[in-house]
């Protein structure tokens, strides 16, 4: 072969090879590999380059005829290496490299989602599914812990959230029946569930019968993961045609048979085309209604002369609820984590233990248990409603995600709380 033909032939192989990086670019719009397969990509390509890099020794030992023994000692090697390198990582080694930084901090947390899921009650389309898929999950769980007496949540709240109880008992309380205990849960138990698939405001009040942990999946993150996982899709699809949710969505939701059925059919159909599906029952807001009167909100200034995207970012947040006369909204000592807002009615301020002490009053378009609400303190007075109310609620969880894209309620809000007001109470 002359030089000329020599050069050539190189030249093409380079531009060959170099066709690699845009093909790869192009194919990358079309097909998203996932991990597992990106990984036996990347594995063959390393040991593609590392056979160009030694073909001259690897040749010209075949070619001798000692193919067994480069053979054995290409497998010790390797062996030598995996068993060296997990030594290595298992005594800190791991940092140096992100890769193995991020998979040995996120196995034990691997490793305690599948005993949870492993060990949990009552929902199957949590069991039996992939190892990537619960990788995803542990992922966005995170742990909580509620003392003895606490509200994990109200009826009415949006569910937002899935609970697994990892110790200690839960009480779901009856909203229908003066808050009767119509359900006891203990350990790898699940509540909230059918809320939670449906998209529907939680129908039951949940509280810690006992100091609990719970874990916590949120919704956002679990039907993320739907359209990605075929097994969950069709668990989630099987979920959706079972009576359980018929039966729900027309006892708690007082849907009609037809309601229930054109829901499911058309969340079904959503599903199976986007990976996703809208909720049975949306959370009332009535936020029109609460910006045209936020000026005018008696004993509580925060929300005065905000401008109007700051006043519809707060609106979205909150929860409207009608409660019957004789409902009781909070307790004294509680430890507030909601303030609220008339829209009709009115509601009694009590202190229990002062008999003598004048009850105080609220009417329409006035706010109550605001105080210990933006303290994070305790209620000083039991609230009850005297007539049919209804009313605006601002969680504390939300209040945290309206400061953050309210920069003027932030800087009103920091100022109060620096103001005689506060020390005061």
């Amino acid at each position: 072969m002359t030089s000329e033909s020599l050069i050539f032939t190189a030249f093409m192989l380079g531009i060959i090879s170099a066709c690699s990086l845009p093909l790869g670019t192009i194919s990358s719009a079309f097909w998203r590999p996932g991990d597992r397969t990106t990984a036996f990509l990347m594995a063959f390509g390393g040991g593609a380059l590392l056979a160009a890099l030694t073909i001259d020794l690897v040749a010209a030992t075949v070619q001798k005829g000692y193919f067994a023994p480069l053979g054995i000692g290409c497998v010790l090697g390797g062996v030598l290496f995996v068993v060296l390198n997990e030594v290595v990582n298992d005594y800190g080694g791991f940092v140096r490299k992100a890769s193995t930084t991020f998979f040995h901090l996120n196995r034990p947390n691997f490793r305690r989602t599948l005993r949870i899921f492993s060990s949990i009650r009552k929902v199957d389309v949590l069991q039996g599914l992939p190892n990537a898929d619960y990788r995803a999950l542990a992922a966005s769980m995170v742990s909580r812990t509620y003392a003895k007496g606490a509200l994990i949540y109200r009826a009415g709240d949006p569910t937002e959230e899935l609970y697994i109880i990892d110790a200690g008992m839960v009480e779901l309380l009856d909203a229908r029946q003066d808050g009767a205990v119509c359900e006891r849960l203990d350990c790898h138990d699940v509540f909230g569930w059918l809320d939670y698939l449906t998209g529907a405001p939680a129908v039951a009040h949940a509280l810690a019968a006992t100091d609990v942990t719970v874990w916590v999946i949120p919704r956002g993150a679990f039907f993320a993961l739907v359209p990605n996982s075929s097994i969950l899709l069709q668990k989630v699809h099987t979920a959706l045609r079972g009576e359980a949710v018929l039966d729900y969505l027309q006892e708690y939701h007082a849907m009609t048979s037809e309601q229930s059925q054109t829901w499911t059919d058309q969340a079904v159909k959503t599903l199976l085309k986007r990976g996703s599906f809208s909720e049975a029952v949306f959370v009332e807001r009535e936020d029109d209604e609460f910006i045209e009167i936020a000026d005018r909100l008696e004993r509580f200034t925060l929300f005065n002369d905000l401008p109007r995207d700051e006043l519809e970012e707060i609106a979205g947040h909150l929860i409207y609820k009608s409660h019957p006369a004789g409902t009781t909204l909070y307790h004294k000592g509680y430890r507030s984590d909601r303030m609220y807002f008339i829209a009709r009615g009115e509601v009694c301020l009590i202190d229990p233990a002062v008999t003598t002490r004048a009850r105080e009053t609220r009417h329409v378009h006035s706010t109550f248990g605001s105080l210990a609400f933006l303290t994070g303190s305790r209620h000083t007075t039991t609230a009850m409603t005297t007539t049919d109310t209804e009313v605006w609620v601002l969680r504390k969880r939300d209040l945290d995600e309206v400061l953050a894209d309210t920069p003027i309620l932030a800087a009103k809000l920091k100022q109060y709380l620096t103001s005689a007001e506060v020390p005061e109470y």
